[in-house]
């Protein structure tokens, strides 16, 4: 069962990811991280109306598995985050042609 710091690390790994293999520089989900923690940041990503302008930005560049939704729907993490979460996430990348191989 994952923890909420694996989740964490997670998302430090693919906002790394995102700075060294992209030319998108996300600083303000950097800011959301460094301010509320990686988790909550996360959570209040998926729970928006609509995706964030950074979802659609990695949109454009091809890179959706960089999102939090991705890493949201990875199977190690379907327990911290409700049905609702996971489903939104599908959803969301789903609409944007990523199929994450979720839940």
């Amino acid at each position: 069962m994952a923890k909420q710091k694996d989740f964490e690390a997670a998302i430090h790994d693919v906002i790394s990811q995102t700075l060294k293999e992209t030319s998108y520089r996300p600083h303000s989900f950097i800011q959301m991280v460094a301010d509320r923690g990686a988790y909550d940041a996360s959570l209040s990503l998926i729970r928006a109306s609509k995706p964030s302008d950074g979802f659609t930005k990695l949109w454009e560049l091809k890179r959706l598995d960089l999102t939090v939704e991705a890493v949201a729907v990875r199977p190690e993490f379907a327990n911290l985050f409700t049905p609702d979460d996971i489903k939104v996430s599908n959803r969301r990348l789903a609409q944007y042609g990523y199929s994450s191989g979720g839940i």
